[in-house]
């Protein structure tokens, strides 16, 4: 879990959408994430809050998206898996 909502990066849609072909947005900053993904996280809500793989029922479950080891290290909750 983290402690900001999912795509919620100032500059979120822009670095997104400099991402190569090759790579997916991470879920928070938008920057390119290769894989093999370093850290993934379930993203519901339509995008509003994060999930876990007990999550499918939701609605607007948006499925797994990569976390980058720089979002990871910055807005993980210490002690949440």
């Amino acid at each position: 879990m983290y402690n900001v909502r999912p795509f919620s990066g100032s500059r979120y849609f822009e670095n997104a959408q400099r991402n190569r072909p090759d790579e997916t947005p991470c879920a928070i900053c938008g920057r390119g994430v290769r894989d093999p993904w370093p850290r993934v996280a379930v993203v519901v809500d339509g995008g509003g809050s994060w999930g876990d793989a007990n999550s499918p029922e939701d609605s607007g479950n948006m499925g797994a998206w990569p976390v980058g080891n720089d979002c990871h290290r910055r807005h993980a909750i210490k002690g949440a898996s």
